[in-house]
């Protein structure tokens, strides 16, 4: 009925697409999801030949988002097995797969704040996402918060809708299955409407503990099995980051960061419409709720920006009630100045949120020079035998990218049994390097790009970041010389 809802929906989708063909690669925070689906796809009931066991990370992990990927996968990824074409195709096919999951949770909770606020809200919360870089960056990523997101969106759609039960299914779904920490999203927004005497807390006690134990099934029966040991991988996960705190071992950050870093990175100019938003009556018990969720946040001592994505689009929503406001304001002149100034202020904040993707866009797209280092070296040579470092390995490289006919190691220390000299290639961290001239020689190296302020023109400056070095053997043919990368991933004139 809305023809330019479909219009959005489509700006969503595309934008989705487009980070998954520019940067199809993935991060080690991705791995054990992306990894999971590839063995579910490939290994099948093999359980034996699958990832985990040899690398079961720092924490285990629920299987359950990467079997629901694989589910809505497997039909194409079956014509590409059968096509014999490479695995790298199936990696971009689950993350597209993976994003429009996301994007059919995305355009249910602009469909509720339509139907609550007004059609110009849910249409702009959808441009918003396409311009905006982080959360349609993060749609297609194989991270816990993103199988979260699949959820937590409709319950977000939920709440605006007033339908609580289903609100409270879903939040509890995602807590127990991907972010335990999500409880802190839940007691904000159950407080509020326990408040406002719109849900019971009879409801809220049956719903939520009958929902809690079905869940706690599913996910200890599941995850036990493939994990083959009796576990429920989320509480492991909780108790290790929360209770342990050793998720602060990777660093931590002052209690205003999501407010005086996160939100001005991921919304930019369009932060000057919030407090018009905030304004508005309607709006106060879902602020509420959402910026409670991130203050309770932001006691915990170790932050990252996807730890409060979930929030985004409802973010996107108080500022697009802000910026429906002032234009009903402006509309109510007679003089056309008013809404000539309204106009041009929305396109300042349109071409600020632009210019800050494309830039966050060239700098992931070279962010991952353990991929392109891999790719390079099977290039040059089809049959050869690899030994990949941990940071190779956590800056793109998954089993999506093997070939047949090169056999890959990614042991982390080497023994008797594992030595250097047992590989053609060697792909290290550039600290790394002198530890194998003796018996390798430098082929190439790739760069990660990272990019910093500067106080004069150009203002931003993109430098190398981590490298990784490409060592072949000394004394071991190439069937080819390894093909140069592109210009772009050399960043040092930049």
């Amino acid at each position: 009925s809305d023809p330019w809802a479909w219009v959005w929906r489509l700006c969503v989708l595309s934008a989705v697409v487009g980070h998954v063909l520019l940067c199809p690669y993935t991060k080690v925070e991705e791995s054990f999801n992306l990894q999971a689906i590839h063995d579910i796809l490939y290994h099948r009931a093999d359980i034996d030949q699958y990832d985990h066991h040899e690398f079961p990370g720092v924490v285990p992990r629920t299987f359950l988002g990467a079997l629901l990927v694989s589910a809505a996968s497997s039909p194409v990824a079956a014509v590409i097995q059968y096509l014999a074409l490479p695995k790298l195709f199936t990696q971009y096919l689950v993350r597209i797969v993976l994003g429009l999951l996301t994007a059919h949770a995305l355009f249910s909770f602009s469909t509720a704040a339509k139907n609550k606020f007004s059609p110009f809200v849910g249409n702009l919360l959808l441009a918003l996402t396409s311009i905006q870089f982080h959360f349609a960056f993060y749609m297609s990523r194989t991270l816990p918060n993103t199988f979260a997101v699949i959820f937590v969106l409709p319950a977000l759609a939920a709440w605006l809708e007033g339908r609580f039960p289903r609100m409270l299914f879903l939040l509890t779904a995602s807590i127990v299955f991907f972010r335990s920490e999500l409880i802190i999203l839940a007691g904000p927004i159950t407080l509020v409407e326990l408040l406002r005497r719109q849900l019971s807390f009879v409801t809220l006690i049956k719903v939520g503990v009958a929902v809690a134990l079905i869940c706690v099934s599913i996910t200890v029966l599941v995850d036990s099995f493939l994990w083959r040991t009796w576990l429920w991988p989320e509480a492991v996960v909780f108790y290790y980051n929360t209770y342990l705190n050793k998720s602060s071992d990777w660093g931590t950050s002052p209690a205003h960061w999501y407010l005086s870093s996160v939100l001005p990175r991921v919304f930019n100019a369009w932060l000057v419409w919030l407090p018009v938003g905030l304004a508005q009556r309607k709006a106060w018990p879902y602020a509420v709720g959402i910026f409670g969720f991130i203050g309770l946040y932001s006691i915990l001592p170790h932050k990252e920006l996807r730890f409060i994505m979930y929030v985004f689009p409802a973010i996107n929503m108080l500022i697009a009630v802000g910026v429906d406001s002032i234009k009903r304001w402006v509309l109510s002149f007679k003089s056309s100045l008013p809404y000539a100034a309204f106009v041009l202020a929305v396109a300042g904040c349109v071409a600020v949120s632009l210019a800050t993707t494309s830039l966050a866009v060239y700098a992931s797209v070279h962010n991952y020079p353990g991929a392109e280092a891999l790719l390079r070296v099977q290039a040059a040579s089809p049959n050869t035998t690899i030994h990949i470092a941990p940071a190779a390995a956590m800056s793109g490289i998954s089993r999506f990218l093997e070939v047949p006919g090169v056999s890959y190691s990614k042991v982390e220390a080497w023994t008797t049994a594992v030595q250097p000299t047992d590989f053609d290639w060697l792909l290290v961290e550039d600290k790394d390097e002198d530890l194998h001239t003796s018996t390798h020689d430098r082929a190439f190296a790739t760069y990660a790009a990272m990019w910093r302020l500067t106080k004069t023109p150009p203002f931003i400056v993109v430098q190398n970041g981590d490298a990784i070095i490409a060592m072949h053997k000394r004394g071991v043919p190439l069937a080819s010389a390894p093909a140069a990368g592109p210009a772009s991933n050399d960043h040092s004139e930049l």
